[in-house]
């Protein structure tokens, strides 16, 4: 988790967004391109940091009441590989198994 934001140091907003970014991403709000008030409230619950006044202030990210655009966080977000649905891997020790043969026969 990133560390809180405290108020008696100086930190500038391009490290302040990138420190709530990775908060948002650590709560699970990674892939999003939006969020709503109640979700950054949220956020700012879970990790401690302050609400980001630099958020309520911006009306650039204002794109409805109560929603902010992060388009930091649509890129932020770790893609994961999608599996088939009903797709299970009988054995997965045997891949292991055959690679290590292979491995050796090189």
């Amino acid at each position: 988790m990133v560390n809180p934001q405290t108020r008696n140091k100086r930190i500038s907003l391009d490290d302040r967004i990138s420190n709530f970014i990775a908060c948002a991403v650590d709560c699970g709000y990674s892939n999003r391109d939006s969020l709503t008030r109640k979700e950054v409230k949220s956020i700012c619950e879970q990790t401690g940091i302050v609400y980001p006044r630099w958020l309520a202030k911006n009306p650039d990210r204002r794109i409805c009441r109560g929603g902010y655009d992060f388009p930091e966080l649509a890129a932020a977000g770790v893609s994961t590989p999608t599996v088939p649905e009903g797709h299970i891997e009988d054995d997965p020790q045997s891949d292991v198994e055959l690679q290590a043969h292979e491995e050796i026969a090189i």
